[in-house]
């Protein structure tokens, strides 16, 4: 797995499909929504690798908590709020 925070400074995490309403377009807007998703998807695996709680029981809980807290400001803060948690957790 990558390492999360490099991945954020080279902005590996952005979704360079085109955005459009679903009511405009339906397949342009899945294509969109699957991007996103696959996306989200390795950005948790990426970032609960890099703060070493793969295979923890708790690592779903905290990604989760870190999500809910800090999602509003950016992944960086939600990588680092885990991180953060990792440390507890640990």
């Amino acid at each position: 797995m990558a390492n999360v925070f490099e991945r954020l400074a080279e902005d590996y995490y952005r979704n360079t499909k085109p955005f459009v309403l679903k009511s405009k377009d339906y397949d342009k807007w899945l294509d969109y929504a699957v991007e996103e998703q696959r996306i989200a998807d390795e950005f948790y695996s990426d970032a609960i690798d890099t703060v070493g709680l793969t295979g923890h029981p708790k690592a779903s809980a905290a990604f989760n908590l870190a999500w809910e807290e800090r999602h509003s400001s950016g992944r960086r803060e939600v990588a680092e709020f885990l991180r953060d948690l990792a440390e507890l957790l640990k």
